[in-house]
């Protein structure tokens, strides 16, 4: 067997892995925002808004850092970064709003 492509196999499994950390990851943070949500509607004020300003905060963090992060951007992205799509964030906002639809987050 040639072990450039063992080497690319292992690559591309790190990589499955890693899309399917960021896909819970992501389940994770709606999680974090509905439930945010549903607190600050039984919060008297102004611990309602203060609930509601903040409830994108403390979600997780860049992988930048990471070379493998890196990596698996470029092979399984073509470099955009799943957890900054036009779609997540949209629906992030959307679910912070109180605005959920069925999705795959």
């Amino acid at each position: 067997m040639n072990s450039s492509c063992s080497c690319c196999n292992v690559a591309y499994e790190f990589c499955e892995l890693i899309e399917c950390l960021i896909q819970d990851i992501q389940h994770l943070e709606t999680e974090t925002v509905k439930a945010r949500y549903k607190l600050s509607q039984h919060l008297t004020p102004p611990h309602d808004e203060n609930v509601r300003n903040e409830i994108l905060s403390d979600l997780a963090s860049s992988y930048y850092e990471y070379p493998a992060y890196g990596i698996y951007l470029a092979l399984m992205h073509s470099n955009e970064n799943p957890m900054e799509s036009d779609e997540y964030v949209k629906h992030l906002l959307n679910t912070a709003k109180g605005r959920t639809v069925s999705s795959q987050y």
